[in-house]
């Protein structure tokens, strides 16, 4: 099984990230390895004073790290732990997810991102090759559902692919807690068309259902899944995965994301990030 990476929180009492990762590894029985960033400017010491400091204050956090981890972790689960002296936290994960293959990079979330500032969020939902889990507070409740967000109109073969690997992350995890899992997709219509009653929205609605029955149905016997599983709603992602996880009181929303990045991707962000900030749920985000 591919391993875990968990982002620990270093500045925060509360261990979401490293508590919701120790569970979820337990229960797909696959090992863990636990990372600490921490950097400091010491650029006006000595050359030697700061290699002493920096030796120091690594030695410190690996201590409060696997104290934490000791609290944190089931018995006989495989944790190695790590603290990293690195400015950049992003650029030091997807440089290791170059090298490994992870089943899931795990943070806590911080919603900070905005026109004029990347945050490390983002970073990760751009660019990193791994899926990445983003958790918000909130427990996971195996009452509530995970829901996998496909593009089921879809007829390009990488987007299939790409719906073929939210489906298998989606079944670990809800397999993994014990939670019904749920598709979700948009049906787009043109905004336009849309507000000029030039289309008709339920006669367009009932037609792609239509069009779309062999792909559901062939989804459904794929995974298990019943057609009540799989819900349909017009409008663009944006605006429905949230409306359709809040309507279903998901944990988990399971998506796939297309890395933008320069100024393109500041002002466009794509459509995980834009998500993100409408959600409150955990996103597990796929590239």
């Amino acid at each position: 099984m591919q391993p875990i990476m968990i982002i620990a929180d270093m500045e925060s009492k509360k261990q979401i990230a490293l508590s919701r990762g120790m569970k979820l590894a337990q229960q797909l029985d696959t090992p863990v390895e636990v990372v600490g960033f921490v950097y400091e400017y010491l650029q006006e010491l000595s050359p030697d004073l700061r290699k002493r400091v920096k030796a120091e204050v690594l030695e410190k956090k690996k201590e409060w790290l696997d104290a934490e981890i000791a609290k944190q972790a089931p018995k006989g689960l495989s944790v190695r732990s790590k603290v990293v002296w690195a400015k950049s936290i992003h650029t030091w994960v997807l440089d290791a997810c170059k090298k490994k293959d992870y089943f899931a990079v795990i943070k806590t979330a911080h919603r900070s991102g905005n026109f004029l500032y990347t945050s490390t969020d983002w970073h990760f939902l751009r660019e990193c090759d791994a899926p990445v889990l983003i958790e918000a507070e909130k427990k996971w409740n195996k009452s509530r559902p995970i829901v996998a967000s496909l593009d089921l109109e879809t007829s390009v073969k990488e987007k299939q692919a790409l719906n073929d690997r939210i489906m298998s992350h989606a079944v670990d995890v809800a397999n993994a807690i014990g939670a019904d899992l749920h598709v979700i997709c948009a049906i787009s219509i043109p905004t336009l068309l849309r507000d000029m009653d030039i289309i008709d929205v339920d006669e367009h609605m009932m037609k792609r259902r239509k069009q779309l029955k062999p792909v559901i149905d062939g989804l459904c016997e794929d995974y298990g899944l019943s057609r009540k599983q799989v819900h349909l709603k017009s409008g663009p992602p944006r605006k429905v995965i949230p409306s359709l996880a809040n309507k279903l009181k998901a944990d988990l929303v399971v998506m796939g994301t297309v890395g933008r990045r320069g100024f393109k991707g500041k002002l466009l962000g794509n459509t995980a990030e834009q998500v993100l900030q409408l959600l409150r749920t955990d996103v597990l985000a796929i590239k």
